[in-house]
């Protein structure tokens, strides 16, 4: 299992000539407003307060780049926390500029080697959700769906929701991770993913 020995925040940024100039294996995370993304790179990363956390959506605003393992040659990699989407107070023409944000973001980003897209499992998927994921495919870019806050929900509940998920994006059931950040489910499947992308 991939150890986790150092992590660090780096920089923000919001458009590409700002991204930090590295040679290393990107892993995204992104979600809905309040999907438990923040939450989810703390547990990962084996740290508290390493991302900020809070009860009111929309926080992340920029891209935020964490340098992982630094001094571990095999073993380093960036974590990338991108901003939250669906959040309803934020108005039209800055929802056009983090469109356009991450459009650079995903495009440019070579080292790119999977974006995890979180949804809270009690929350039905949109469109909104399966543009995403389109859009990833067109790009040909690695994705898992993470369904987070599975600890909300009795055991035949999540199975049912899954299902749904699954069923939604036509997806097999190894690219779906069921996660809590509260149990600390999912972190070893998540990292045994970005372990396979480091070989």
């Amino acid at each position: 299992m991939l150890s986790i020995v150092s992590a660090r925040f780096v920089k923000s940024a919001v458009h590409a000539k700002d991204f930090p100039i590295v040679d290393l294996p990107e892993f995204a995370f992104f979600g809905r407003s309040n999907a438990g993304k923040s939450s989810l790179i703390n547990l990962l990363l084996n740290r508290k307060q390493l991302v900020k956390t809070g009860s009111t959506p929309g926080m992340t605003n920029t891209i935020n780049f964490f340098s992982v393992n630094e001094t571990r040659l095999h073993d380093a990699f960036f974590v990338v926390d991108l901003p939250g989407y669906g959040f309803a107070k934020v108005k039209k023409h800055d929802i056009n500029a983090f469109n356009a944000m991450l459009s650079e973001y995903c495009t440019q980003r070579t080292n790119l080697k999977c974006v995890f897209l979180l949804m809270d499992i009690r929350r039905p998927p949109s469109n909104v959700e399966l543009d995403i994921v389109n859009f990833f495919i067109e790009l040909k870019k690695r994705f898992c769906i993470v369904a987070t806050k599975c600890d909300k929900l009795p055991k035949a509940e999540q199975h049912k929701q899954v299902k749904a998920l699954t069923d939604f994006f036509s997806l097999s059931h190894d690219q779906l991770i069921m996660t809590s950040t509260l149990k600390k489910i999912g972190r070893e499947h998540i990292l045994r993913i970005i372990q396979q992308e480091l070989i």
